[in-house]
């Protein structure tokens, strides 16, 4: 494929990502107002490995997302 092709491939699959991971944290937020925090936490941890595979260690959406987690533990 051209690098055209490459790069309109890597935006289409980063906007699927971000919308995946809104809708996601959009359940965890309607979790949490309906004081379901053990579904919550359980959806927060659920989605730890996909924010390490797109984030570095270090960074703030990553380190957010774990003090959710503890947050609701």
């Amino acid at each position: 494929m051209d690098l055209l092709g490459d790069l309109v491939l890597e935006e289409r699959h980063s906007k699927d990502i971000q919308d995946f991971k809104i809708a996601w944290n959009a359940t965890v937020l309607i979790l949490m107002e309906l004081q379901d925090w053990n579904g919550a936490l359980k959806y927060c941890i659920l989605i730890l490995p996909l924010y390490h595979r797109i984030y570095p260690s270090s960074h703030p959406l990553l380190r957010l997302q774990y003090y959710t987690c503890g947050k609701l533990e």
